[in-house]
């Protein structure tokens, strides 16, 4: 399972696009929001969530973390 983290949503899904992956559904809660996205011609999928934790490893700074999380 391969996971990649991204600063904005917009940045996960251009990378998700260049991966040839689409839309599937919205599992999120009230508070989490979680898409699922496929693979075109395959059965792979890919999660994308959202968290709040450092924005990076070498910094403090804490704010709204995107995850892709491929399987």
């Amino acid at each position: 399972m391969n996971t990649n983290k991204f600063n904005t949503e917009e940045k996960a899904k251009v990378y998700l696009n260049k991966l040839r992956y689409a839309y599937v559904e919205n599992i999120g809660l009230s508070k989490d929001k979680c898409l699922l996205y496929r693979q075109r011609n395959s059965r792979r999928k890919a999660l994308l969530t959202c968290k709040f934790d450092y924005l990076n490893k070498h910094s403090m700074d804490m704010g709204l973390v995107w995850s892709v999380q491929r399987f």
